[in-house]
């Protein structure tokens, strides 16, 4: 098999999708890389991907492709963990009762393998993981109705990343929807955050050819970190326990001035640290005004 640059396609069996992955892999990329494509290009968090290639048995996601012996060309299929499945449907059809049924926070009636023997807090984080993939899925697909309703239920949402580090503001810029990004922003979303390959929405926006929502996600990304910026410097002034050299001004001359020479002289001891026995030191006051006798 060739080293260079190849493609496959990814086959979503519940969504009955095809999408090609073209010179974004290579025989050395794993499964793990392909669900993370997928992740962007489907709107399917990789958490809850399944991988098949020729048979039924699923694929490790440490596993380069050229271990299953995936051919250019090549059809992978993508399948959903069952308790899933028909969470994934309710997001795609869009309507916040229907995936009330199927389980996320705020559902007191649901129940499945992985959460039946979970209670309190461990039972809501859980939940809240569930509503997080339907958010992503909304953002991507451009469910704004559902989106609405999810942040008005938890806002937190969408902080909550995939497995690859992703937040439902990455799968929006990946298809564009501005309404549904506009939203985000408001939500108070971070858009400095990075994925796991160091990108962020902006960085997404840009790599896909998804110019307006790199536009405006750029110039937020400006507007924080000028605002961060400012914060630092404020944090930055110094405290009232400075040294003498940071307290000078011109308001309080520390020079000695001749008809041929200015000499500015000052202590620079810490005045809060103690004198060595026998050590002698004049303040700045004292050596001004001898600089100015001579």
């Amino acid at each position: 098999m060739k080293s260079g640059k190849y493609f496959i396609l990814t086959e979503i069996e519940l969504l009955k999708e095809r999408h090609k992955l073209k010179n974004r892999l290579t025989p050395t990329s794993t499964i793990r890389d392909v669900k993370s494509w997928v992740e962007l290009l489907a709107g399917i968090p990789s958490q809850i991907q399944r991988m098949k290639y020729l048979d039924e048995c699923d694929l490790r996601d440490d596993a380069p492709l050229r271990e299953y012996a995936v051919v250019c060309g090549g059809t992978i299929t993508v399948d959903i963990w069952t308790e899933y499945k028909e969470l994934v449907n309710a997001a795609m059809v869009g309507k916040i009762g229907d995936v009330m049924k199927f389980g996320i926070v705020g559902s007191t009636e649901f129940d499945c393998p992985s959460v039946a023997y979970l209670t309190g807090e461990a039972r809501e984080n859980a939940l809240r993981e569930r509503a997080a993939v339907v958010l992503y899925i909304a953002a991507q697909r451009g469910q704004k109705y559902l989106c609405q309703e999810l942040l008005k239920i938890d806002r937190s949402l969408v902080d909550i990343g995939t497995a690859t580090g992703r937040t439902c503001l990455h799968a929006v810029s990946s298809k564009e929807r501005m309404d549904i990004l506009q939203l985000f922003l408001d939500a108070g979303v971070d858009i400095l955050r990075e994925d796991e390959m160091g990108m962020t929405a902006a960085a997404v926006a840009h790599m896909l050819g998804q110019k307006a929502a790199e536009r405006v996600l750029l110039i937020q990304e400006w507007n924080q970190r000028a605002e961060t910026s400012l914060r630092s410097k404020e944090k930055a002034k110094l405290p009232p326990g400075r040294f003498q050299h940071q307290a000078f001004d011109s308001a309080n001359p520390i020079w000695g001035r001749g008809p041929y020479a200015q000499m500015y002289c000052a202590k620079l001891d810490d005045p809060g640290a103690k004198k060595a026995d026998g050590q002698s030191s004049r303040d700045a006051d004292t050596i001004s005004r001898e600089q100015q006798a001579r």
